[in-house]
């Protein structure tokens, strides 16, 4: 697993690596058995969930979810940028204002 492939596993098991990353990745599969059992677990894992997406929500589950919704507040939106610059510029430029002042004659 010293190669970095190991970081395609995820998407060899979900068929999204192109057929070259596939090809060297499988080439790979065959001599690391760390990436051949992580293969396996997310096999089972992914047709577990593909199993479970056929089925609906149960009801209290649906309706503490839906009624949670009204709840969450959105993040407050950031200021842009310039105005956080200029903010944070203003005691910079003071300090330096006042020091300019004291050196004159």
């Amino acid at each position: 697993m010293t190669d970095g492939l190991n970081t395609l596993v995820g998407a060899y098991v979900l068929d999204a690596l192109s057929s070259v990353e596939t090809e060297r990745f499988e080439r790979h599969l065959r001599g690391c058995p760390d990436c051949a059992r992580e293969v396996g677990g997310l096999r089972d894992t992914a047709a577990q969930l593909g199993q479970l997406a056929d089925r609906p929500a149960p009801a209290p589950l649906r309706a503490a979810v839906l009624s949670g919704i009204s709840a969450v507040q959105p993040h407050p939106a950031h200021p842009p940028l310039h105005r956080l610059i200029r903010a944070q510029a203003w005691p910079w430029q003071a300090r330096c204002w006042c020091c300019s002042a004291d050196s004159l004659p």
